[in-house]
């Protein structure tokens, strides 16, 4: 992700589809190695699926604890309370409400 990414966080603006969409599956998943490999190669953590899920939310549903510091630590520090916070879009729920 470039340093001038203004892109809010969660908004769907970003393009859920192609390597932002691997890194979802791969968070869901917690493929650690891929995760990390797909950030660096530009998969924006910031993306969101179709339910506004967003890496995040799914390794914190699945429990994947290392995929979660993987994650944050490639997060910009003054966006990591919106991207905590990022509310789904069925219930409202951020990523601390579905922790397993």
């Amino acid at each position: 992700m470039s340093d001038d990414e203004d892109d809010e966080i969660g908004n769907g603006n970003i393009q859920y589809d192609g390597i932002n969409k691997e890194l979802i599956i791969a968070s869901k998943y917690g493929k650690n190695d891929l995760v990390r490999n797909l950030i660096s190669k530009g998969a924006n953590v910031y993306c969101i699926d179709g339910h506004g899920w967003n890496a995040l939310h799914w390794a914190c549903a699945n429990g994947h604890v290392d995929t979660l510091r993987d994650i944050c630590d490639n997060i910009k520090d003054n966006k990591m309370k919106s991207y905590i916070n990022a509310r789904e879009k069925l219930a409202g729920w951020t990523a601390l409400h579905v922790c397993k």
